[in-house]
């Protein structure tokens, strides 16, 4: 029986061998400065600060899908994300949006606040975030300040567990929303 996977299950995988080659180089290339930094960004995180976090994520997700659903000049983007992430339908949002979460903050703002400082790392998340499609232009810039606001965050907690969390909240959050909104248009 031949097993069929869809970009959904690509994805995932995808985060998590991103997230296993990070691993692997903070703990190979240990003796570097780079690695030390990172296992303190990575080191232990009160749950008070995690959970404070992931409000915090929250609240960013009901803003911004509070603007998007009563502004005219954004309604367009729920149905352009929706058909946007149609081919992940088969993965669980929680899956995409831990996977993503972690091996994107590993990424951008491990390595890239360390090489790049906020700003840059903000730039290169803005750029990652770039749309196939011309009426999602807002999203690389959304995804460039909030690059910028979780590297501040990474800053100043010295943790990456807190813009993990409010990333990991914003994207599962968007993800059950995108099904909400096809349920609704049913």
């Amino acid at each position: 029986m031949k097993t069929r996977y869809s970009a959904g299950h690509i994805a995932v995988a995808f985060y998590a061998f991103i997230s296993l080659v990070f691993a692997s180089a903070v703990f190979f290339f240990s003796s570097t400065l780079w690695a030390a930094s990172m296992a303190n960004l990575l080191g232990p995180v009160s749950v008070g600060i995690f959970l404070s976090f992931t409000s915090s994520g929250l609240f960013v997700s009901f803003l911004s899908t509070y603007v998007i659903e009563h502004t005219k000049r954004f309604g367009h983007l729920p149905g352009s994300f929706h058909r946007a992430l149609r081919e992940m339908r088969d993965v669980h949002p929680f899956s995409l949006a831990f996977s993503s979460s972690i091996a994107e903050e590993l990424v951008f703002r491990g390595v890239g606040l360390y090489f790049l400082g906020i700003w840059g790392q903000g730039i290169l998340f803005g750029l990652a975030h770039w749309p196939r499609k011309k009426n999602m232009y807002i999203w690389p810039v959304w995804a460039f300040f909030m690059g910028v606001m979780l590297g501040y965050i990474t800053y100043f907690t010295k943790t990456l567990w807190s813009a993990i969390a409010i990333h990991f909240t914003i994207n599962f959050y968007s993800m059950m929303q995108l099904r909400r909104y096809k349920k609704h248009k049913k």
